[in-house]
């Protein structure tokens, strides 16, 4: 259950050997934004991604969401729902496997990659060299 007053949280530093993954993602006007970033357990940053997706469904989505919890089905059958499945699979070849809400401002990077996608409808990866417009950001949320 996401908390009513969220608050900024200390980043909190993976263990030993654990990869942490921050994720934002926002659907605005037809668009998907996603932003991912991932470090190791010393803070330094793996990985990321700035997605920009264009929906084509999004009164569908809400539509067949809406039946489905009208009639509570068991099975999801909106593209959001079968993502969602798809991520819990993913999830299933890691040992253990930790997923927290955090607000939006403990969340910086992940959130400004998300933003990044949505305002310039790009997507981009990158590894352990990331875009210096994110460097500042990356420093601010380090553990």
């Amino acid at each position: 259950m996401i908390p009513n007053n969220p608050r900024i949280q200390k980043c909190e530093k993976p263990p030993c050997d654990f990869v942490k993954i921050n994720v934002d993602a926002a659907i605005i006007d037809n668009m998907t934004g996603l932003g991912l970033i991932a470090r190791d357990s010393d803070g330094l940053v793996l990985c990321g991604i700035a997605d920009y997706r264009k929906n084509r469904m999004e009164g569908g989505v809400r539509r067949a969401s809406l039946v489905n919890r009208i009639k509570k089905d068991r099975e999801d059958t909106t593209i959001f729902g079968y993502r969602i499945k798809e991520i819990i699979g993913l999830l299933d070849f890691f040992t253990e496997v930790k997923i927290n809400w955090i607000n939006q401002m403990s969340n910086r990077v992940a959130d400004c990659l998300r933003k990044l996608a949505l305002n310039k409808h790009c997507t981009l990866s990158f590894d352990v060299e990331y875009p210096y417009d994110i460097h500042e950001l990356v420093m601010i949320d380090s553990c």
